[in-house]
């Protein structure tokens, strides 16, 4: 019998998620190593989270979640040493840049090849840290969300890995998909009779625009006085934007629901009749593939969004439901969301491109390529 890969995950964070609130890095990575248990050629995924802030609940077979390095790098580094000593292993994912120097230190000692996964702004300049800057140079493999990340990671490190490879973000569109309002929830936020424009997002940062939607309400509010906004998420950011709603004189019509659980994610969005996440700034252009725009497509909702930087990305996700407005531009948005309110909803199968069983099928692609040195059409490498 030939024997399994057994692969070593380094991870910021992964998995325990009970109100919906780990960010789409850590629900990436999630799916990754659910994903890479699945491979049938897989007999461990030993995975270190950096960090945990919850009980990880159910994880996937064949996954040995390790939480020994909690609590500082020095714990961190010291407990992926112990790991890589103690057994062999075949692959090294790193699941950050800023990962780098723990996942070296496993390479050290299993001989074993790195492969590091970028996402959007993080990877775009250099990082604080110098060693995880150089020794980008040494990995095997680039896995990244969308060209535009990987180009400009490229362009500033200098680095050429031997492989690269895209592997987009996926969406569990089985748990979704467009259906009736939960009159529970209509009555809970007082919605009866009321249009509702939704924002799912964390709420510690200004450039996620629910501050330019609540500023564009007083304009929108004499035709369409029927308008509601929910804004479903928790963070250290509640307080100012109540008290900015109450500044601008729309309090009764801004709801803020707070986190929800994950089961209760698909009710908030089928409340909606259009998505909005019009953030603002060059760094909110990785809107083509948040989480919280794929799960809003695949419950068919028109979306209202910033226009990217890179025009070669903006009908990503590609559906005749997106609206896209200028950033810094309080009268486009309102134009975008007269717009969206005036689309039906759509039926949420384009979303299947992305859906996880796809993702998984790329994973298992990915993770062949990097056992033999071969390239994946359709995925990558990217010409360089």
């Amino acid at each position: 019998m030939s024997r399994g890969r057994r692969l070593l995950a380094l991870v910021p964070d992964a998995f325990g998620d009970p109100l919906g609130s780990l960010g789409g890095i850590a629900l990436y990575n999630r799916d990754l190593l659910t994903a890479a248990c699945a491979h049938p050629e897989v007999e461990e995924v030993v995975a270190l989270p950096r960090l945990m802030p919850r009980a990880p609940g159910a994880l996937p077979e064949r996954l040995r979640h390790v939480t020994r390095g909690l609590g500082g790098r020095a714990r961190y580094l010291a407990a992926v040493a112990a790991e890589a000593a103690r057994g062999r292993y075949d692959l090294i994912l790193c699941g950050h840049l800023n990962l780098l120097p723990a996942a070296f230190v496993a390479r050290l000692l299993t001989r074993a090849p790195v492969a590091v996964f970028v996402y959007g702004i993080e990877a775009w300049q250099p990082t604080p840290y110098r060693l995880a800057n150089r020794l980008l140079r040494r990995v095997r493999a680039v896995v990244t969300i969308r060209p535009l990340t990987l180009e400009r990671l490229l362009r500033w490190s200098g680095a050429r890995p031997p492989q690269t490879f895209l592997l987009e973000t996926a969406v569990h569109v089985e748990a979704l998909g467009p259906g009736p309002r939960d009159p529970a929830l209509v009555e809970r936020y007082g919605l009866r009779g009321r249009r509702v424009l939704l924002t799912t997002a964390r709420l510690d940062e200004r450039r996620k625009g629910i501050d330019e939607v609540m500023e564009a309400l007083p304009a929108l509010l004499p035709d369409a006085p029927d308008l509601a906004y929910l804004v479903v998420g928790g963070g250290p950011d509640r307080a100012r934007l109540e008290q900015k709603a109450r500044a601008l004189g729309v309090q009764d019509r801004v709801v803020f629901a707070g986190p929800v659980p994950e089961a209760e994610k698909a009710a908030h969005l089928r409340l909606a009749d259009v998505f909005v996440m019009a953030g603002t700034g060059s760094d909110f252009d990785r809107y083509p593939l948040r989480y919280s725009f794929l799960e809003a497509m695949a419950c068919g909702l028109p979306i209202v969004a910033a226009r990217p930087e890179d025009e070669s990305e903006c009908a990503r996700p590609p559906s005749s439901q997106n609206v896209l407005v200028e950033p810094f531009d309080p009268g486009s948005l309102g134009q975008g969301i007269r717009a969206a309110l005036a689309r039906p909803r759509g039926s949420g199968r384009e979303a299947e491109a992305f859906s996880y069983p796809r993702f998984r099928e790329r994973v298992h692609a990915i993770l062949d390529a990097l056992a033999t040195g071969a390239s994946v059409p359709g995925l990558a490498p990217f010409a360089r």
